[in-house]
């Protein structure tokens, strides 16, 4: 997806940074591009550190950081289209560049799982529920970059470790805001509520603008909707940069009701579903819906640029 966030917003003008530099090396041609980039170290600023994931697989597998050095280039390049299938090692898999230097809470790498729920694909109508903090087991060290427990925040990954306790791993968005407050990292006294969450909501609008066309094509039937996890990390500057976009995200009843968002999330996605279906059945607008509906904590997210 976040390929095309990036041609979305250079279309559009937009330059915030919000998605980190991503390649997709399953394309020969993008493959080769990305090589010769690292070759001829032509990322500016940006410090050869990517993380590697693969495309058709889920909760955490087959995820690495990995330091393009020389050997690295020359070990895997090869601008032969016709070898590309028999010589790429990294086929099949998006290398993303690594956020090196992100905000630590207590001294841990975390990033925030939200959800998106696409209620409608025309007339375009998407939300968005607050989630979770995803914390590392261990503290984060970047002069070891092959410790996935402190640099991958995925749940999947870090309950492997003897030290996980999911009540440690996982934290409240409140949680954050005291660590800011008693840290005196902000101004805001509702930072995360007036500052944080808007922007989170702001740079999925452009997600979905991005992708609202793709949608439409494929999901444009009354009864459908999309929802998936949207994984966002900040960086030590408190910017946050959209990582990753998980469809049919993972939860069960016993641990997601320990933090007590699954029961209002699920109530308010039926209630929305049900009502932008009944209102478009009978060709009424669906405009109005997250003040005519309870809608248990989802949020509309406003169309980019506000429609």
């Amino acid at each position: 997806m976040g390929l095309h966030v990036k041609e979305f917003m250079d279309k559009e003008g937009i330059t915030d940074n919000i998605i980190p530099v991503t390649y997709d090396l399953s394309k020969p041609s993008v493959y080769v591009k990305w090589l010769r980039l690292l070759a001829e170290n032509d990322f500016g600023e940006i410090k050869q550190y990517w993380i590697v994931k693969p495309v058709h697989r889920a909760g955490g597998k087959g995820i690495s950081i990995i330091n393009t050095t020389d050997r690295f280039v020359k070990e895997f390049f090869d601008d032969n289209y016709e070898e590309f299938e028999k010589t790429s090692k990294l086929k099949d898999h998006l290398v993303q560049h690594y956020i090196h230097n992100p905000f630590l809470l207590y001294g841990r790498k975390f990033d925030f799982r939200v959800y998106m729920l696409i209620s409608s694909f025309e007339p375009a109508q998407a939300w968005y529920f607050r989630g979770y903090l995803r914390v590392n087991v261990k503290e984060f060290d970047f002069s070891d970059i092959s410790d996935t427990y402190a640099h991958i925040c995925n749940l999947a990954v870090n309950k492997k470790h003897e030290d996980y306790d999911e009540l440690d791993s996982k934290k409240y968005f409140s949680e954050l805001e005291e660590f800011l407050q008693a840290n005196n990292i902000v101004d805001a006294k509702n930072y995360v509520d007036e500052v944080l969450e808007p922007e989170l909501i702001r740079r999925m609008s452009i997600l979905y603008e991005a992708h609202h066309k793709i949608f439409n094509e494929k999901e444009n039937h009354p009864g459908h909707f999309f929802f998936a996890g949207v994984d966002f990390i900040m960086d030590e500057n408190l910017n946050p940069y959209l990582i990753e976009v998980t469809t049919g995200p993972g939860f069960s009843n016993e641990k997601c009701d320990k933090f007590g968002y699954l029961d209002p999330m699920m109530d308010g996605l039926f209630n929305i579903m049900f009502e932008t279906r009944k209102r478009k059945a009978s060709g009424e607008s669906i405009i109005g819906i997250d003040t005519d509906v309870n809608t248990t904590g989802w949020k509309l997210i406003p169309r980019y640029p506000a429609k």
